[in-house]
């Protein structure tokens, strides 16, 4: 192993306080230092195992000086989301380069055939630096999401649902997560499977009581989506709205108005006040609705891939 890298060794439990200070000094968290609970929701929530996927590199002063996490996608095509963190003091040593060369060995060896990477961009931060990391190694940026919040929610008016439309909840059943796989691919483009949306409901933060489907009262067909659950932002718990979604034909209705203050409704109603979501930077008309209805930019992830290896299956969605 590289002998910048003596002392690596897989996270245990009791670095999660170093760990947070770490995120915290290098500006690796967005738009602020992460508590030890943002951290574990935050691993919960991407399914991954940090006694497995995360490394830590501790320094003298018993501190973290480093960290590098890469785990596997669930989707398709198999992809390795890493992330690579370095204390500013120990920044330009090389540290960095020799926790993505074994980043890299590691996703040769499983054969994915992706990289992933994200950075974060609040308000006057700088992350030139991370961008040429990655630039420098093939990565190429993909995509980009704001992050909106929204305040004082149980302000926020009742939706009121276009003629012909209805609203129900998720039924926790087989059935209702086909369906609801069914809208995520018409609506999104994205790959979804029934068992990864029984997996998601079932999440202690989430629940099906929190999952919202729009209903064409004629048809009973289910054509639009949106979903709540409890995160937490600096140790304080907030609502996060998600696959907020309807299908083409139904557009520009007010449907997904109407979702996005029913799943509000829903979480003022848990006891939160303030709500997250993302939305696409190239979705302008989106993120208009959303800043009408009180919705603010908090900050901006930019997602970077590197394709590692040919792959039959489609490529990063764009």
């Amino acid at each position: 192993m590289n002998k910048l890298l003596q002392g690596l060794r897989p996270y245990t439990a009791s670095d999660i306080e170093g760990l947070a200070q770490l995120l915290g000094a290098a500006d690796a968290w967005p738009p602020y230092p992460p508590t030890p609970q943002d951290l574990l929701n935050r691993w919960r929530h991407w399914d991954l195992k940090p006694e497995q996927d995360v490394s830590v590199l501790p320094g003298p002063d018993d501190g973290l000086i480093a960290f590098s996490q890469s785990a596997v996608s669930r989707r398709d095509p198999l992809r390795i989301g890493m992330e690579i963190a370095v204390h500013p003091r120990h920044q330009r040593l090389g540290i960095g380069s020799a926790l993505y060369d074994l980043i890299e060995s590691r996703s040769h060896e499983l054969r994915a055939t992706h990289l992933t990477s994200t950075v974060f961009m609040s308000p006057g931060t700088d992350k030139s630096a991370t961008i040429h990391f990655l630039e420098k190694r093939g990565f190429k940026c993909n995509s980009a999401y704001w992050r909106l919040r929204i305040d004082q929610i149980s302000q926020v008016g009742p939706p009121h649902w276009p003629e012909g439309i209805e609203c129900r909840v998720f039924r926790n059943e087989h059935d209702d997560a086909v369906k609801w796989a069914h809208l995520v691919t018409a609506a999104f483009g994205e790959h979804a499977t029934p068992e990864m949306i029984l997996a998601q409901v079932s999440d202690p933060e989430s629940g099906p009581n929190g999952y919202f489907y729009a209903v064409d009262s004629a048809t009973g067909e289910e054509i639009g989506t949106s979903r709540a659950r409890r995160d937490s932002i600096g140790g304080m718990p907030v609502g996060y709205i998600g696959t907020v979604g309807v299908l083409p034909e139904y557009r520009g209705r007010g449907i997904a108005e109407a979702l996005m203050r029913q799943t509000l409704l829903f979480i003022a109603s848990q006891g939160m006040d303030s709500a997250t979501l993302f939305v696409e930077d190239s979705n302008k008309p989106a993120r208009a609705l959303y800043e009408k209805m009180g919705w603010y930019p908090v900050h901006r992830t930019d997602h970077y891939w590197k394709t590692l290896l040919p792959t039959r299956h489609h490529e990063p969605p764009g």
